[in-house]
């Protein structure tokens, strides 16, 4: 049972890290459109 708690928290960080990764990447991309 612990082993599946640890294994899920992993992929909740994950998970986590590639939306703020998207949602910055998203950011600069507007930024980018913006100063052309």
């Amino acid at each position: 049972m612990i082993d599946v708690l640890v294994d899920e928290e992993g992929d909740s960080d994950w998970r986590e890290t590639e939306l703020e990764s998207i949602t910055y990447m998203r950011m600069q991309n507007y930024l980018q459109t913006q100063l052309k």
